[in-house]
């Protein structure tokens, strides 16, 4: 990886009562730029190379002039995302822990900018109280009345919403790999010579292709914004149903008001049964996570569940012991288990795939310690009084104090408990259905492992160019269990978007070599049983509720497929049965990279 430029480096000396860092920047790039900030707590410390530097990663969107207010307690408390501010993108925690009143100085970086990049610094200073943050310039509005940026023209780009022409005929080549009928009530997992399946209700072999977020939402928040916007949907008549409360207020929804426009009075079911006919057309075969009922509802394709119910409620000055890791030998834990797998459960569905348990828990953090934070507060009393009895069991003492070893035993026990009485309570509702992991984030730290042994299959979600090999295998030989990608995408900035997204390619006839590329290698993976691509349509141009605003839909906000990028999936999807089988080789070249500077 190329050197990051410096675009600055301070010195600071926070007051006591600091807990935010305010800086006032515009910059002269026509896509959106990541700005990595690096928080050093040494006077000698390299300002490139700092591995005790504390790292907030903020974007900053083309066009706009931005006042940002950054909370820098989530420094101290290891929060990875901080709440968004008006007028820029995504902002992450990814470093270390440490404490506002030990900054000495704070870098500014940029890692593969473009060409003549140049970012102005008008402020910067320290505050007291996070602000919401502002859009100090432009005036005039950036965003046309369907969603799209007005500062760029492209082929292609939509005037109006017109009438859409149908969806593809489904590939003739199967996606699911027929086998002798040999039938089961449930959905399994199974191995044959080698080579692991998911076995359908049927006893069909499956690979699953999955889309995640078929929905007819794709919102985003507009306060402080609304300038911006050459149009907003009215809040009355009917599309007032483009408006969310949202996680941030109000958010309007480009996507869902094109869709009333251009499908009418019963856009709902044209909308559900056009966006199946398209996966089906594509070869896709399940319909992933996060995704609308009314997909499901068609009745047409396999789809999955998110489970994410378990971890305790937020609530003021309270998250369990860390993102949300609840107080796992409560009575309360187990009953609250037990109430939401009751109601969240399908288990006479033979199209239910089965159920993500989480989806990129916090508390998988290696450098938070589970066990050492039970033991110092009170946060989780049952676990602590747990704890505290494993020591005096251990050393027949109650003064006893833990070694380091000592701590990481009691954190995988902590997490196998966690899974034990989650997984528990999936079981006793639903024994039909498949537990298909975490969706770990990266590679999942190994004190989380042993406790796999409660799913079907262990899920990653790995943005790479390609799904790496030896990360899989360590995770299938270390818990014998199958594999599963649980998201991947890459996007380009050549049609309106400026944003790559977590892997960037030349263009949008890249994006389809993409998909390909990755979806052959994973295929040839004997224990992967399928991979889901992120997402079914773009992310607002100004930003979703964290302020991703990444080019990684199979269609536009106008609802129109990007057509090479479909017209790939149509052509290796159906031959993705016969890779994972062995009977066929891989044989879509790399696509060609475009480097997005995200360094989380």
């Amino acid at each position: 990886m190329s050197r990051p430029i410096l675009l600055f480096h301070r010195p600071v000396r926070p007051g006591r009562g600091d807990r935010c860092l305010v800086l006032d920047l515009d910059h002269n790039a026509k896509r959106t730029v990541a700005l990595l900030l690096r928080f050093h707590t040494n006077r000698r410390a390299d300002p490139f190379n700092d591995p005790k530097a504390g790292h907030l990663v903020v974007l900053l969107y083309p066009h706009l002039r931005v006042r940002l207010s950054l909370d820098l307690t989530a420094l101290e408390e290891a929060r990875a995302h901080l709440p968004r501010r008006t007028g820029a993108g995504i902002a992450v925690n990814g470093g270390p822990v440490v404490r506002i009143a030990d900054l000495v100085s704070i870098t500014g970086l940029a890692d593969h900018p473009p060409r003549g990049f140049r970012l102005r610094l008008r402020d910067f200073r320290f505050g007291e109280e996070p602000e919401p943050g502002a859009v100090l310039s432009p005036r005039r509005p950036i965003v046309d009345p369907l969603g799209q940026l007005m500062t760029r023209a492209w082929p292609g780009k939509a005037k109006r919403i017109g009438p859409m022409g149908r969806a593809p005929d489904p590939p003739a080549a199967p996606t699911i790999m027929s086998r002798p009928p040999r039938v089961s009530p449930r959905v399994r997992i199974d191995r044959d010579r080698g080579r692991w399946w998911i076995i359908t209700p049927a006893g069909d072999r499956m690979f699953s292709i999955g889309m995640n977020c078929v929905t007819t939402r794709a919102g985003g928040p507009v306060t402080g914004m609304a300038r911006l916007h050459r149009w907003l949907p009215p809040r009355r008549g009917p599309l007032a149903v483009a408006w969310s409360a949202g996680r941030t207020g109000g958010e309007a929804s480009f996507y869902t008001a094109n869709l009333v426009r251009r499908y009418g009075p019963d856009w709902r079911s044209r909308w559900a049964t056009l966006a199946t006919d398209r996966l089906l057309g594509w070869g896709f075969n399940t319909i992933g996570n996060w995704s609308d009922p009314l997909a499901f509802a068609e009745r047409r394709m396999f789809y999955t569940v998110n489970a994410a119910w378990w971890d305790e409620p937020p609530g003021p000055g309270v998250d369990g012991l860390y993102g949300g890791f609840p107080d796992v030998f409560s009575p309360a834990f187990a009953r609250r288990c037990d109430e939401a797998a009751r109601r969240g459960t399908r288990p006479d569905d033979p199209l239910l795939l089965g159920y993500f348990v989480h989806n990129e828990p916090r508390w998988q953090r290696a450098d938070l310690h589970l066990a050492e934070l039970a033991l110092r507060s009170n946060r989780a009393p049952y676990t602590r009084r747990f704890l505290l009895g494993w020591l005096r069991r251990k050393y027949r003492t109650a003064s006893a104090r833990p070694t380091p070893a000592d701590l990481d035993r009691m954190r995988e026990l902590l997490v196998d408990r966690y899974m034990e009485t989650a997984c528990g309570a999936l079981r006793r509702h639903d024994p039909n259905h498949l537990l298909l992991g975490l969706r770990f984030y990266g590679v999942p730290p190994r004190f989380v492992l042993g406790a796999m042994r409660h799913m079907d299959v262990v899920t990653v979600n790995t943005y790479a160019p390609a799904p790496d090999p030896a990360i899989m295998e360590t995770l299938h030989r270390t818990t014998g269990k199958p594999v599963m990608l649980g998201e991947f995408h890459m996007g380009a900035v050549d049609r309106g978007m400026t944003s790559f997204g977590l892997v960037g390619v030349r263009n949008q006839h890249e994006r389809g070599v993409a998909y390909a590329h990755y979806m052959e290698r994973a295929a040839s993976i004997p224990y992967c049983v399928g991979a889901h691509w992120f997402q079914h349509v773009d992310q607002p141009v100004l930003g979703r509720f964290d302020g991703e605003n990444y080019n990684i839909g199979f269609v536009d906000v106008t609802d129109r497929p990007y057509r090479e990028l479909a017209a790939a999936a149509r052509a290796v999807n159906p031959r993705l049965g016969q890779i994972h089988a062995g009977l066929t080789r891989p044989r879509t070249r790399a696509p060609r990279l475009e480097p997005t500077g995200l360094i989380w």
